[in-house]
């Protein structure tokens, strides 16, 4: 099992921390079933079920559906921007506070936390890729998001 994985958005995507990418939507999840949803709470609960995975799951792709039209990504962007304001309430999310999550299957990697920075980071991010302000990365690199509070580039070739 890696730990990254992808996050896209139309002909877009980047590499995340598998473990950041939980801890936001976990976030996220909260966030959105506390706050009133576009006026179509099927659509809102069909998007926390495929978040719940997703965040369970870090094996999957995270592929965020154009289809879903401006005024439902606009509310996912609403909610990604209060996830973003809650965590920066905190330093760090450890594994002892994954019992409270509405998750059913989850092991967080090791023992260690993981910033909240670094989360804070990656959310940003989703929400440029979104909006399509994601900054372009150099050729023969990828963004990866996460680890750090800043961004990573990563080589998409390799020397022999």
């Amino acid at each position: 099992m890696s730990k990254t994985t992808t996050i896209a958005f139309g002909d877009r995507w980047f590499w995340s921390y598998d473990l950041a990418r939980s801890v936001l939507l976990v976030e996220v999840i909260k966030v959105a079933r506390s706050t009133a949803g576009p006026g179509d709470d099927r659509w809102a609960d069909e998007v926390l079920d495929d978040l719940r995975l997703y965040a369970e799951i870090s094996d999957f792709d995270f592929v965020i559906d154009p289809v879903w039209g401006q005024r439902r990504l606009d509310a996912f962007v609403e909610w990604l921007e209060e996830a973003n304001t809650s965590l920066g309430t905190r330093e760090a999310v450890g594994p002892e506070e994954t019992a409270d999550w509405p998750l059913e299957q989850f092991e967080w990697r090791g023992t260690t936390p993981i910033s909240t920075e670094a989360v804070i980071s990656l959310g940003t991010a989703v929400i440029q890729l979104i909006r399509g302000a994601l900054p372009t990365e150099p050729l023969d690199k990828i963004w990866c998001y996460g680890f750090t509070p800043e961004p990573i580039l990563i080589s998409t070739t390799f020397d022999s």
